[in-house]
C-alpha cells in the first residue's frame, strides 16, 4: 500500500536548488506515506536526499561516511511514490565524496606536550602529567558573541529591577512570589485594594526592588512582575549548569541555553529566507537550534507542518532557549494591560509568515541593537478559519488543532496551544532527634513522672487517645516549666488541659498572631499567661508556668491519629515517650533532691468499634483482661503494668478488612456531615520477577551530601530486593550512564551493583530526567511491569516533557520517587509519582531512624499490582449544598496490603462512587464525636504538604486564598495548624498589703487562711507609722472570689485592698 512505502524509514533533506513549496511536498509526501524527516545524520537516519553534494557541509559529509549513510537525489522520493514501494539505489545514488566536494586542508601546528610538576602521597609511585592544548579551525569555533549578547540581555533587564544577586536567590522565592501575584490579581479583580496592597508588601519584602513602590497597584503591573519572575526562573535553571558562578564562561552560558546551536553558512540553501525575508531587512547571521526534548516531543502526526515565524523581546530567549516556547504566563492580559496585539484569537502563541508582523513584536538588543526571529516548525493540525475576533479563547474549539485569522490586513496569526511550567518549591527540615518528651524544667531536664493514665477509643482505622501524666515538682525551689509531646505524623492534638496546685487551665485555639498579642497583654497587666505551641508536624510544646517546690501538675492531652494496617491486621501502637520513666544523670545534677517515687502508675482503658467481626484480639506488649462481642471490645492493661521503652501494641484481625466502607458524622451542633471512605484493596500477586531501574540524580544540585544520601538509600534499596528481580542503575544529570546494558538479575550483578553505587560521583549539569526516560520507553519490557526508583530533590528540568513521557509509558513503566534534600521540589516528586502511577517518599536528614522502614515501604508497593487515576465523587441529595470538601485533593495510586483514607466534609452525602481501574460504592456507617476533628486535620495536612493547584504558581495562589479557611477549621475543631496556637489565660488577684516593718512577709501572711477581704479602700496616711511599707503578693481566685482576712494583733491599722484586673 502507498500509506507504507517509506515505512519505518527516517530522511534527511539538504536541498539548495528547490523552491520552498517544492521542498515542502518532498517532505510531506515522506511523511504522509509512513516516514519521517530528520535533520541529524546518525544511525537512525536511512536517507539523505540533496539535489547537489555541495549543499552538504563537511559535518554531515563526515557522517555520511561514518554510518554509510546513501546519498539520492530528490527524484528517488517520486519513483518510489509511483511504483508503490522502496526502489533500489543504484540509479539514484550520488557520491558525496567527489573531489570539489572535499574540504579544505586544515592547518595546524603541533606542538609538543608540557611536562607538569606533579606530587605523590603515600607509598604511591608518581606518575608523570601532561598537559594537552587543543587548536580548532576559526570557521568550526564557538560562536561565543550571539550567546553571551541573549544572556546579558536578560541579566540587565533583572538587575534594573531588583536589588539582591539573583544567583543567591531560592526557587522558593520566586515561587512564592508569583503565588502572590496571582492572589494580588484576584483581589484586584475582586475590587480589595487593602488587601492588594498587603500582598505586594510581602512580594516585596521577597524581591526588594530598587526602583520606588507605586501606591497604585493595576493588572499591568501585576502583568510586569509576574513576567519577572520568569527572568528569575530562567536565570536559575540556567545558573545550575554553569555551577551557580557569577561570572560563568562563555561554554558555561552555552551549556546552561541545553540546546545545540550552529551557525548555518551564506550560500546554503538554510540561508535562503527570501521567502520571509524582503530587501530592506538585512540578515546578520542564521542560527540553527536544535532542542532534542522538541524533537522527541513534536506532534508530527498532526499533520499540516508549516515553517512560520515567531519574535519576542531579546530578554525572552534565554527561557525560549533553554525552555522552549510556552504560553504568555499571564492569561487575563487583555482585562487592561496594554498590549502590543490585540489578542484577537485568545491567549495563545502566535506566528506568522510575515517577517514584518513578527518584528513588530521584537525589541532591538540592549547589546548591539540587533532583533533575534524565530523559524520554527509549527504542527497546525486541523485548523479553524475565522474572521471575528475572540480575546476569550483559551484553547482551540473542539475538533480543532489551531486557529487562523484571515480578517486581518496583515498576514494571518495562528495560535498553538501548548502548556509549560517549570516548578520548583522549597520546603525546611525539623530535628526531631534530640526531642526530651514529659514535662521539662527551664534547662530542659525532664521532671520526675508518678503516673500515666490512657482512655482510648478505637473506630476501624481510626482513634481517639485521651492521656493523664502526673508530675512533682520535688526540688526545692520554683522552676519554669515546658510541657513537650512527641506525636506521630498522622496525629494532631485537638485538646489540652493543666490542673496545677487546684488550678484548671483549658487551652483555646486562636490564630498565632492574636494568641501571641492576647499572651503579651495578659503577661503586662500581671496575669498568668500559657502559650501553646506546635514546634513541628509532631512536637507539641507548652509553658505551663511557674511550679512551686513540692507542686503536683496533672496533664491531660487528647490526639487524633489514624492506624496502621500490616499484613491485614489493624495495629495500635502508643510509643514509650508517652511516660518517660528514665532517668537521666542530668536530672541528678540539678535540683532534684528526693528520689523517684519507686511506684510508676500505668493505667489504660480502651473500647473498640469496628465495620466487621473481629476476627482476634492481641496484646503484643501487656496483660490484658477483656470483654468483646463479635464486633465490639472493652479492655484494660492488668494493676502493675508499666509503660515501657516498646510502648503499648495492640494488634486486631477483622474477617472482611478489605470490603470498602464509609463512616458519616454528624456535627451535633451545625448542618455539617464529615465523611471518611476507607479503601483497602487486595490483589492476587504473581510469582514472576520484577525489573527495577534506580535513577540516581548526580546534577549539581544534588552535590555534596544529598549525593551522599541518595547512595545510602540506593544501597539500602538494592537489601530489600529479590535475589531474583532483574536490576539497572542510571546515574543522570544533563547526560547519563548505565551500570549495566540491560537488567540484570541481583544475583549475578550483586557486587558490581553495589560499586557502582558506592563510587556514583557527580556528573554536573541539570536533572534532565527526560533523557533516561525516554531511551527506557523506546526498548519496553517484554512482559510485566518496569518499577523505575527515582533518587533526587526533584529539581527537574523540562517537566512537562517528562511528565508526558510518564504518562505514555504507564501501561509498562511505574515511576516511584524518593524525595532528598531539605530544598527538595516535593511538589514536583509528588506530581511525577502521580503521573507514574507510582507513590512518593520524603528522606528527612534529621529522622534517618525511619529510613529502613520507608525504603521497605517503597519495595513492596514495587512488588505489588495497582490502581491509577483513582477519582472520587460524591453524592448529594441536596443540589444547593456547598461543594465538597475533600482531603487529599489528589489521590495517588493505590497498592495492595496498604490502605487508604479519604476524608471530606460534604453536606447531606447519601453515597460515594470510587473510580479506579475497578470501581466501588460504598455505604455509610454512622460515627460519632471524633471524625470531624479527623477531617480538619485531613484538610490542614493537605493544605501544608499536598499538592493543591497543578503548577507551582497556582499552588501557592491556593494556599493564600485557602489560609482563612484553615485557620477558622482549625479554631473550630481546635487541630493546630501552622497559623494557630493554643493559649490559656490564667485570671489572678493582685493584693496590695500594707504591713510593719518589724514583720516579716511570711509572718504576715501566712496561714493565708487566717484572712479575708474588706471592701474598704483606704491608702495610709501621712500620719501613718514611718515603719509601713509598701508589699504586693499575687494569688489566684478562688471559687467564691475572696480571700480571708485576720487583724494583726500588733498593727491594727493592717488593712488589705484587693484589686481584680478581670
Amino acid at each position: 500500500a502507498d500509506m507504507a512505502v517509506f515505512e519505518n524509514t527516517s530522511v534527511l533533506f539538504a536541498l539548495r536548488n528547490v523552491s520552498f513549496k517544492e521542498k515542502e511536498k518532498l517532505k510531506s509526501a515522506v511523511t504522509e506515506n509512513g516516514g519521517s524527516v530528520c535533520f541529524v545524520i546518525n544511525k537512525e537516519c536511512s536517507l539523505v536526499v540533496t539535489d547537489a553534494v555541495e549543499a552538504l557541509s563537511p559535518g554531515r559529509r563526515k557522517n555520511i561516511q561514518k554510518y554509510q549513510t546513501p546519498v539520492v537525489r530528490p527524484d528517488y522520493v517520486s519513483s518510489c511514490l509511483e511504483r508503490g514501494a522502496l526502489l533500489p539505489l543504484d540509479d539514484f545514488r550520488l557520491d558525496p565524496t567527489s573531489p570539489e566536494a572535499a574540504p579544505p586542508p586544515s592547518t595546524f601546528t603541533p606542538k609538543r606536550a608540557k611536562k607538569q610538576p606533579s606530587s605523590t602521597l603515600g607509598r604511591e609511585r608518581p606518575r608523570p602529567r601532561y598537559r594537552g592544548e587543543l587548536y580548532c579551525r576559526e570557521e568550526d569555533a564557538l560562536e561565543s558573541g550571539d550567546v553571551h549578547s541573549v544572556c546579558v540581555c536578560v541579566c540587565v533587564c533583572v538587575c534594573v529591577c531588583v536589588c539582591v544577586c539573583v544567583c543567591v536567590c531560592v526557587c522558593f522565592q520566586v515561587c512564592r512570589a508569583e503565588g502572590l501575584l496571582l492572589q494580588a490579581r484576584k483581589k484586584l479583580q475582586e475590587n480589595k485594594n487593602e488587601e492588594v496592597a498587603s500582598l505586594l508588601e510581602e512580594f516585596y519584602s521577597l524581591l526588594p526592588h530598587k526602583a520606588p513602590r507605586t501606591s497604585d497597584a493595576d493588572l499591568s503591573l501585576i502583568s510586569e512582575k509576574l513576567d519577572l519572575c520568569q527572568l528569575i526562573r530562567d536565570i536559575l535553571n540556567a545558573s545550575e549548569m554553569t555551577l551557580r558562578s557569577p561570572a560563568p564562561s562563555c561554554v558555561g552560558k552555552y551549556r546552561a541555553l541545553r540546546c545545540s546551536i550552529d551557525l548555518v553558512q551564506p550560500g546554503t540553501s538554510e540561508y535562503q529566507l527570501s521567502q520571509f525575508v524582503h530587501n530592506e531587512h538585512n540578515i546578520l547571521q542564521i542560527l540553527r537550534v536544535c532542542r532534542p526534548v522538541e524533537l522527541q516531543t513534536f506532534k508530527r502526526e498532526l499533520g499540516t507542518i508549516h515553517t512560520l515565524l515567531h519574535s519576542s523581546d531579546p530578554k525572552n530567549f534565554v527561557g525560549i532557549l533553554s525552555r522552549g516556547l510556552m504560553l504568555p504566563r499571564v492569561l487575563e492580559e487583555v482585562h487592561g494591560v496594554q498590549r502590543r496585539d490585540a489578542g484577537e484569537l485568545g491567549s495563545g502563541i502566535y506566528f506568522t509568515d510575515y517577517v514584518k508582523s513578527a518584528l513588530f513584536y521584537s525589541k532591538p538588543s540592549q547589546t548591539d541593537g540587533s532583533r533575534l526571529l524565530l523559524v520554527c516548525d509549527v504542527a497546525l493540525g486541523n485548523m479553524k478559519f475565522t474572521m471575528k475576533r475572540d480575546p476569550s479563547l483559551t484553547k482551540a474549539p473542539e475538533g480543532y488543532h489551531s486557529m487562523v485569522g484571515t480578517r486581518a490586513p496583515r498576514a494571518p496569526h495562528l495560535s498553538d496551544f501548548q502548556v509549560s511550567v517549570e516548578l520548583k518549591d522549597f520546603a525546611p527540615a525539623v530535628d526531631m532527634l534530640d526531642v526530651k518528651a514529659g514535662l521539662l524544667d527551664g534547662s530542659g531536664q525532664q521532671l520526675p513522672l508518678q503516673a500515666v493514665h490512657v482512655k482510648c477509643r478505637l473506630m476501624d482505622l481510626l482513634s481517639q487517645v485521651t492521656i493523664f501524666q502526673k508530675y512533682t515538682n520535688q526540688s526545692s525551689v520554683p522552676i519554669e516549666a515546658k510541657y513537650v509531646f512527641p506525636l506521630d505524623d498522622s496525629a494532631a492534638v485537638c485538646g489540652f488541659e493543666a490542673f496545677i496546685n487546684g488550678k484548671h487551665l483549658v487551652g483555646q485555639v486562636k490564630e498565632k498572631e492574636a494568641a501571641r498579642k492576647e499572651y503579651r497583654d495578659a503577661v503586662s497587666r500581671g496575669h498568668g499567661a500559657y502559650l501553646m505551641d506546635q514546634d513541628a508536624p509532631d512536637v507539641f510544646t507548652i509553658s505551663v508556668g511557674n511550679l512551686p517546690p513540692g507542686a503536683t501538675v496533672l496533664i491531660k492531652v487528647t490526639f487524633v491519629s489514624e492506624l496502621i494496617v500490616k499484613d491485614s491486621s489493624v495495629l495500635f501502637s502508643l510509643p514509650g515517650s508517652l511516660a518517660p520513666w528514665q532517668q537521666s544523670a542530668a536530672l541528678n545534677q540539678t535540683t532534684q533532691v528526693s528520689p523517684f517515687p519507686r511506684q510508676r502508675k500505668f493505667t489504660l482503658d480502651m473500647s473498640v468499634d469496628m465495620p466487621f467481626e473481629i476476627s482476634s484480639l492481641q496484646c503484643l506488649t501487656h496483660k490484658i483482661k477483656m470483654k468483646r462481642t463479635a464486633c465490639k471490645a472493652v479492655l484494660s492493661v492488668l494493676p502493675g503494668a508499666v509503660l515501657g521503652p516498646e510502648g503499648f501494641q495492640l494488634s486486631i484481625t477483622l474477617s472482611e478488612v478489605h470490603l470498602p466502607r464509609m463512616w458519616v458524622e454528624k456535627h451535633p451542633d451545625k448542618d455539617s456531615q464529615a465523611c471518611m471512605l476507607v479503601f483497602y484493596p487486595s490483589f492476587e500477586v504473581g510469582s514472576s520477577t520484577k525489573e527495577v531501574i534506580v535513577l540516581l540524580d548526580a546534577s549539581e544540585s544534588m552535590k555534596g551530601e544529598s549525593l551522599t544520601m541518595a547512595r545510602r538509600i540506593a544501597l539500602q534499596v538494592l537489601k530489600n530486593l529479590d535475589v531474583t528481580d532483574r536490576l539497572n542503575i542510571v546515574l543522570f544529570g544533563t547526560d547519563h550512564k548505565e551500570a549495566f546494558l540491560t537488567a540484570k538479575p541481583i544475583a549475578d550483578v550483586a557486587v558490581e551493583a553495589e560499586n557502582f553505587i558506592k563510587h556514583a560521583s557527580s556528573v554536573g549539569g541539570s536533572t534532565e530526567l527526560w533523557r533516561p526516560l525516554r531511551a527506557l520507553s523506546l526498548l519496553p519490557p517484554s512482559s510485566g511491569i518496569r518499577n523505575l526508583l527515582l533518587l533526587s530533590d526533584g529539581h527537574i528540568q523540562n517537566a512537562d516533557a517528562t511528565l508526558q513521557l510518564l504518562r505514555d509509558g504507564v501501561q509498562h513503566s511505574r515511576l516511584f520517587t524518593c524525595g532528598l534534600s531539605s530544598t527538595a521540589n516535593r511538589h514536583m516528586l509528588r506530581a511525577l509519582a502521580q503521573a507514574g502511577g507510582g507513590a512518593y517518599e520524603f528522606f528527612d536528614k534529621k529522622t534517618k531512624h525511619n529510613w529502613v522502614e520507608k525504603v521497605k515501604r517503597q519495595v513492596k508497593r514495587m512488588a505489588s499490582p495497582s490502581c491509577t487515576s483513582v477519582s472520587v465523587k460524591w453524592q448529594q441529595f441536596d443540589l444547593d449544598a456547598d461543594a465538597p470538601l475533600q482531603a487529599p485533593k489528589q489521590l495517588h495510586a493505590l497498592f495492595n496490603d496498604c490502605h487508604a483514607l479519604v476524608y471530606g466534609l460534604v453536606p447531606h452525602c447519601t453515597q460515594v462512587f470510587q473510580q479506579a481501574t475497578t470501581s466501588q460504592n460504598y455505604t455509610p456507617y454512622v460515627c460519632l464525636q471524633f471524625l470531624h476533628k479527623l477531617t480538619a486535620r485531613a484538610l490542614i495536612r493537605d493544605y501544608e504538604d499536598g499538592n493543591l493547584g497543578a503548577d507551582q504558581g497556582q499552588h501557592e495562589s491556593c494556599k493564600a486564598e485557602l489560609r482563612s479557611f484553615i485557620v477558622n477549621l482549625s479554631k473550630e475543631f481546635s487541630v493546630l495548624s501552622q497559623f494557630t496556637s493554643f493559649v490559656a489565660i490564667e485570671d489572678r488577684v493582685c493584693v496590695c498589703v500594707w504591713v510593719s516593718s518589724t514583720l516579716s512577709a511570711p509572718a504576715a501572711l501566712s496561714p493565708v487562711s487566717s484572712f479575708r477581704t474588706r471592701t474598704e479602700r483606704r491608702t495610709p496616711s501621712q500620719t501613718s507609722p514611718s515603719c509601713w511599707r509598701r508589699r504586693t503578693w499575687t494569688f489566684c481566685l478562688t471559687s467564691t472570689g475572696t480571700l480571708p482576712h485576720r487583724r494583726n494583733t500588733q498593727h491594727p491599722l493592717l488593712l488589705v485592698r484587693t484589686t481584680c484586673f478581670r
